[in-house]
């Protein structure tokens, strides 16, 4: 709220105007910047419309000051003038009943559509959730994986690692894919780091560790909770496949450190890039700290005389190697030009691929 001027409002970008079930009545005239109209629907914003300069927000309220239909949040930084309820009603008596019986019509008509249009969002992005693509295979896989090993480990004499090849071809047989896209896929498991394997010390043939299991486990809820709250604030600040590895190499440098795996690490940032950078491909810049804790899976302190990283070696292990692992999955569904098969054969109908995934 300027100072000079009660009914002129300035909001920084993310700052709420209002909120769906605040009191209606105002109108809000935009001067400048953004704004969003949205509704949290089964914890996900629906966003009705973008309204900018020149537009008026609050007309669904404004004859009958009920609580407000939907949220508005400004994109950027916003001014915005305020038309009191007050003003809107002396002018309202100024018109003929009839005009002011075709305006609440409308008003209610919009309503409907607004209710329609977001239960037809919804509706649609929870069909893309469960489209059958890299990503969402990827998750059957990880499941079944998973269940596998926890299966052979609790198994008398099986405590120990467990041969991948049959491993995989049991759970190419669960899913109903074809080998070739479950190799592929455990490859982007490997290469993201969310999977280390060993050779078998007398066959040489590689086998699946038992203490993978909690990363196939992670890796399946960090799919399936993409949408929660901590989720998009990781994916908000739009890391990169080598910002992910990166951060799974932090997390295993500071277990060779000796470091306990679940306990948190105080370790000087100092340090930590100069041994993260004799790899050449991996590089923890001050924007990759800045992302990292903005997302809130790093911690930076004051240590003595020089910065700490803060944070606790297995949890960031596994989101990390979670999220590169999404992000390649998320190319492999761009790229790919074909749906994955559900019968068995090596290509399913070869219908061009449309997907939401991004990198």
């Amino acid at each position: 709220m300027s100072k000079k001027n009660p009914n002129l409002l300035e909001l920084v970008a993310g700052e709420l105007l209002f909120s769906k079930g605040d009191p209606g009545g105002d109108l809000y005239c935009i001067e400048r910047g953004q704004v969003e109209i949205f509704v949290c629907k089964d914890g996900r914003d629906v966003v009705y419309t973008e309204m900018g300069e020149g537009e008026i927000i609050g007309v669904m309220t404004c004859l009958t000051s009920e609580p407000r239909l939907a949220s508005a949040r400004a994109k950027s930084e916003v001014v915005c003038r305020l038309v009191p309820h007050s003003q809107i009603q002396q002018a309202l008596e100024r018109m003929p009943r009839w005009f002011q019986v075709v305006i609440k019509e409308y008003t209610n008509r919009l309503e409907e559509m607004n209710r329609r249009y977001s239960e037809a969002v919804l509706a649609g992005e929870q069909l893309r959730d469960n489209q059958i693509s890299h990503l969402y295979t990827a998750r059957q896989l990880a499941a079944i994986l998973s269940a596998l090993l926890k299966f052979k480990s609790q198994r008398a004499g099986e405590r120990g690692p467990t041969l991948l090849d049959p491993l995989l071809e049991q759970a190419a047989a669960m899913i109903t894919q074809p080998r070739s896209v479950v190799d592929q896929l455990c490859k982007v498991f490997t290469d993201s780091g969310l999977l280390r394997l060993e050779d078998d010390a007398e066959s040489r043939k590689p086998v699946l560790p038992a203490d993978q299991l909690g990363n196939l486990l992670a890796f399946s809820d960090f799919v399936e909770n993409i949408r929660s709250p901590a989720s998009r604030r990781l994916l908000k600040q739009n890391l990169r496949g080598r910002d992910a590895k990166t951060l799974v190499a932090l997390a295993r440098l500071a277990v060779s450190w000796g470091g306990e795996p679940d306990k948190l690490q105080r370790l000087p940032l100092a340090a930590v890039r100069d041994d993260l950078a004799k790899q050449p491909s991996l590089r923890l810049d001050e924007e990759l700290v800045r992302k990292a804790v903005a997302a809130g899976i790093l911690a930076l302190e004051e240590g003595e005389g020089q910065p700490l990283l803060l944070f606790a070696p297995v949890s960031l292990g596994r989101t990390a190697a979670a999220l590169a692992a999404w992000l390649r999955l998320g190319v492999l569904d761009r790229s790919s030009e074909y749906r994955l098969g559900r019968s068995g054969g090596e290509q399913g109908a070869a219908a061009k691929k449309v997907t939401w995934h991004y990198e």
